[in-house]
């Protein structure tokens, strides 16, 4: 069992964090503290989420508000995932379209 992994890499025009491992409700507070630091954050921020062990619904609403609260603020985010081709789609059909594979 694994538990929730962060890696931040800076540039001087983006901000890539990158989160692996257990995503779920159980460590959400940890989650949203690794987002919420860069919530204002001007360069682009790149959210990666590869080898997810879980990614359950409070993960969605956590990056869901943390997209939705950046682009009220006009400031870019861009979402990266390597979720299973029958994950990507279930997330499509419920209308979670910010997440889409690149």
């Amino acid at each position: 069992m694994s538990t929730l992994q962060k890696h931040i890499n800076e540039s001087e025009k983006q901000v890539t964090l990158k989160f692996s491992g257990e995503i779920n409700l159980s460590n959400s507070s940890e989650f949203k503290e690794g987002l919420k630091g860069f919530l204002s954050e001007t360069r682009k921020v790149r959210v990666i989420v590869e080898k997810a062990e879980t990614f359950d619904l409070s993960a969605v609403q956590l990056v869901y508000a943390f997209q939705r609260d950046r682009e009220k603020n006009g400031l870019e985010t861009i979402f990266e995932t390597d979720f299973s081709q029958s994950t990507a789609t279930l997330l499509k059909h419920a209308n979670i379209t910010f997440l889409d594979k690149e």
